[in-house]
């Protein structure tokens, strides 16, 4: 349907003039170059440790996305209830499903910012070899799945409440529930 590309713009053009859509990315960056240095303080950056590396940058990357993607769409619906607005968009043809895909299709650009800001750092330890495009794929799909699960989670989070820091803590506390079935369901934690 064509009703939703209206509400999609809207959201693009209001994203870009908040500031943590800038700030989201530079988090990221910031928390990959400090897991490289202290990486390479404590074991050093020779050819060999590229895998190594990879993996901790995987490490930080995904754990940057837990914490940082509920954070930029947990308020995505309350502000909108909170400012009444939300009611003006029921008056036109949108319906509740065109307004939740189209703010998570945004938010969700917004997240894949972060993806890209971050890739110069992500291939470092490509340079420094021993990893291979299978593991690189494999790094993708979980990050992306963690992407979504995250989006969901604050995407929930900002429609349950009217309030922001409510919907933060619920955004956070979602994160934590779906991060735990997600290792739970991949049988990574060992209960």
């Amino acid at each position: 349907r064509m009703t939703v590309l209206p509400a999609i713009a809207r959201e693009l053009r209001a994203s870009a003039r908040q500031p943590f859509t800038y700030y989201l990315r530079v988090l990221g960056v910031t928390a990959l170059l400090l897991a490289s240095l202290l990486f390479g303080l404590h074991f050093g950056f020779e050819r060999a440790l590229g895998r190594q590396l990879f993996a901790a940058l995987h490490g930080t990357l995904f754990g940057a996305i837990w914490v940082l993607v509920p954070m930029l769409t947990a308020d995505c619906i309350s502000r909108e209830r909170r400012e009444g607005t939300l009611g003006l968009l029921f008056l036109t043809p949108l319906t509740g499903t065109d307004i939740v895909v189209a703010k998570g299709l945004v938010h969700g650009l917004r997240a894949m910012t972060l993806w890209l800001a971050v890739l110069p750092v992500l291939t470092v330890p490509f340079l420094m070899g021993g990893v291979s495009w299978k593991q690189a794929a494999m790094s993708v799909m979980v990050n992306a799945n963690a992407m979504c699960w995250a989006l969901a989670a604050g995407l929930l989070a900002s429609a349950w409440s009217k309030a922001w820091l409510r919907a933060l803590l619920g955004a956070a506390l979602l994160a934590c529930a779906f991060l735990l079935l997600l290792c739970v369901g991949t049988g990574e934690l060992l209960l």
